[in-house]
């Protein structure tokens, strides 16, 4: 037994299940009923310093029960049963649950009460059965042991055991063990003992060292068979040998890594794993019910993604426009510096533009597609796939519970057996279906990394377009500087700008990226010195402003179109969000409406899914303020193109009949600098802005570097648009 306990304690699971198949320690026993009575003969072949480990209760339950008669039969224990009520924690009850009188069931649930209360005259130990709950004042109304009844809000008594009475029949020579500390005779909870003698409603119990004890079950009712325990009240506890019941389809809560070695680990000798099946058994129990899991998955995984949202991560005007080299006498030094400016502010909306993208990103990084294997994924797709799966899981496993209960409860009737085939079919099917799905979760954890690490790809390359383009506008923005402070002459002439025509086309592409209409309008004055405002020029600057605005239009049609779209379809929109374990997940309300299976209300009423809910909505309540924000802003940047548009239009006409009238001769070039002549601000302001700027899109690039990489996003954003024109 040492190899694979060393296994387990290294948490090779794996490993572990390869080596007691190899030493003929599992067996493989599809059917319940079959595999329960298979470990009930094992144990009466040899009980001596035997115990049975079954993770759930029930199996528990009634594994105990085949014991008990089995020994009856053989003449190991008497014949002679004695019916005795026994108190069963409820363990579908949480702490939680316990302080609102709709998680109790009258007539049912009975309550120990661990702490005393003078102002309801209970002592510490005292016992009350629940009479009636009232809902609406949150009270229960018990019957304690004197016969008293007594009204309280559960709120105000802390400190409650909830239990229900079940039945054992319990026969001299029986093991039992103790579910609740019993004080009066020093005994630990879990401790077993046999019963030598009941006489007079009291049993006289033998426990470990030759102690004897003698206990009247029906003041100490926390007592039960004692053959088969669950691996949590095996531990401490080391015998000869061990049976262990591992049933595949079984929660993980409780058929996990540390089930796994609790259980094989109280084995001095030997240790059989009896299993529903053993090619799944090492997927079973390799679970870990811990967050390590999520740690040791797979971080990276490297291969082709593709982005189908069209974003293009290339470098947009960092290394290409780079001051030219101009060289020559003085007389080319403002024609230099007028360039640099040209250049610096470029760089700048290169950079408002590169945050931008990078925020819309972040916003919208779950709708990504990414190809992995072949097949698109994005985080939405894999999270619905994946509710589906565990809803499927879930049905599944109620139909397995349908099958037990019913057959647990028959095991002592076998004319109620006959009529359990169709459950028995239900719940074999339900098993197959669980093997086929547990995996294909499993993948889908895979394949959540895989695009997991797509997204990391991908805002890297954002970033880094980031920060070269910051790092570009300040380089351009520190030699601007230094060669405006070299001559105060230059300093005090306030040299426009000048842009090559690619830069026009650059800087106009950006005002349509950042939306910004002061953006805009200060290009449109570049272009009007580029062009020259001659018929010709007009016109190309005419057909330009035409696309602009259509452009603009466009954009206010798919704004509206998605406003539209959301407030239709907001209950089934999947918005990201991060969950109570501070990861993050995406959900649709649909979705999280859906009630789970087999849980009962107060259950859904006290589940974590309600603060995720919360959660979803305040996502969608971001979302629906960001989509009236956007239309805000494009109604704007729409009316700024319309206002351009159509000052060209009669500016046109006007020069063709100009044109006409004096035919050749020049218009005042006086009159033209007049209408067009971008304003003109002192050369200090735009260092200052441009600064000022730059630093702003640089500071918040070192919060991009950081965890927190939404923080200050849409501030940047806000701060470059809005000085950007300001600055030219």
């Amino acid at each position: 037994m040492r190899i694979p306990v060393e296994q387990l304690a290294k948490r090779d699971v794996i490993g572990a299940v390869k080596t007691l198949f190899e030493q003929g320690r599992i067996t493989e026993i599809v059917d319940d009923e079959d595999r329960l009575r298979a470990i009930a003969s094992d144990y009466v072949s040899n009980s001596k310093r035997t115990l049975v480990i079954s993770p759930a209760n029930q199996e528990r339950v009634a594994i105990n029960s085949m014991i008990h008669q089995q020994l009856q039969s053989q003449g190991v224990i008497s014949h002679a049963d004695h019916e005795t009520t026994i108190l069963v924690d409820r363990q579908d009850m949480t702490g939680a649950e316990r302080k609102f009188a709709l998680a109790y069931v009258p007539q049912e649930d009975v309550i120990r009460y661990n702490k005393g209360s003078k102002a309801f005259g209970i002592n510490k130990g005292d016992y009350g059965r629940v009479l009636n709950t009232n809902h609406s004042e949150n009270e229960l109304t018990v019957q304690l042991h004197d016969g008293r009844q007594v009204t309280y809000n559960p709120k105000r008594l802390s400190g409650v055991s909830v239990y229900k009475e079940a039945t054992r029949q319990f026969a001299v020579g029986d093991r039992i063990q103790f579910r609740a500390p019993f004080e009066q005779a020093k005994v630990k909870n879990t401790e077993l003992g046999t019963i030598i003698n009941i006489a007079q409603g009291e049993f006289t119990v033998v426990l470990s060292g030759d102690r004897v004890i003698t206990l009247n079950p029906e003041r100490f009712p926390h007592l039960d068979h004692g053959y088969a325990v669950t691996s949590y009240s095996s531990q401490g506890k080391t015998m000869d040998r061990v049976l262990v019941n591992a049933e595949t389809t079984e929660t993980d809560l409780l058929v996990n890594q540390r089930m796994a070695y609790v259980a094989v680990s109280r084995a001095r000798l030997d240790a059989r794993i009896y299993t529903d099946s053993a090619a799944d058994l090492g997927g079973a129990l390799v679970r870990r019910k811990d967050k390590t899991m999520a740690l040791e998955a797979l971080r990276q995984v490297r291969g082709g993604a593709s982005n189908n949202n069209g974003n293009d991560l290339t470098d947009h005007g960092t290394h290409k426009n780079k001051p030219a080299s101009i060289s020559g006498g003085e007389g080319d030094e403002a024609c230099s510096i007028a360039r640099l400016k040209g250049c610096a502010i470029l760089a700048a909306c290169n950079a408002a533009a590169a945050q931008k993208r990078l925020g819309e990103f972040e916003k919208t990084k779950h709708l990504y597609n990414f190809e992995i294997e072949g097949e698109q994924w994005s985080l939405v797709r894999i999270d619905r796939q994946q509710r589906t799966k565990e809803r499927q899981i879930d049905y599944s496993k109620r139909a397995i519970s349908a099958y037990r209960i019913r057959l647990y409860g028959a095991l002592n009737n076998p004319l109620k057996l006959r009529g359990l085939r169709d459950y028995k079919e239900n719940a074999a099917n339900a098993k197959t279906q669980i093997r086929e799905l547990r995996p294909q979760i499993e993948d889908l954890h895979s394949i959540r990394q895989a695009v997991t690490s797509c997204i990391q790809q991908q805002r890297g390359a954002l970033k880094t377009d980031l920060q070269n383009k910051t790092k570009t506008a300040q380089q351009l923005n520190n030699t601007l500087e230094l060669k405006l402070g070299f001559d105060g002459k230059i300093h005090n002439e306030a040299v426009t700008p000048e842009f090559s025509e690619k830069e026009l086309d650059r800087l106009e592409a950006n005002a349509r990226i950042l939306r910004d209409p002061r953006l805009l309008q200060t290009v449109y004055q570049f272009f009007e010195r580029h062009y020259g405002m001659t018929p010709q020029g007009i016109q190309t600057i005419k057909a330009r402003a035409g696309e602009t605005l259509e452009f603009a239009k466009a954009c206010l049609a798919d704004v509206n179109d998605g406003l539209r779209t959301f407030s239709e379809n907001r209950e089934f929109v999947p918005v990201l969000f991060k969950g109570t374990n501070g990861e993050e997940q995406t959900a649709t309300i649909s979705e999280l409406n859906k009630p789970a299976v087999g849980r009962n209300i107060f259950a859904r009423i006290l589940d974590n899914s309600a603060s995720t809910l919360e959660r979803v909505k305040n996502a969608l309540n971001q979302r629906s303020k960001d989509l009236l924000q956007e239309r805000t802003t494009i109604k704007s940047f729409v009316d700024a193109a319309s206002d351009i548009a159509n000052h060209y239009q009669p500016a046109l006409t006007a020069n063709v009949r100009a044109d006409i009238a004096v035919l050749n001769q020049p218009v005042d070039s006086h009159d033209v600098k007049d209408i067009t002549q971008p304003r003109q601000t002192n050369a200090d302001e735009h260092l200052k802005q441009m600064r000022q700027t730059i630093d702003k899109i640089s500071l918040q690039n070192g919060a991009v570097n950081g965890t927190g990489i939404q923080a200050g996003v849409a501030e940047a954003e806000s701060a470059a648009s809005e000085s950007l024109a300001a600055l030219i």
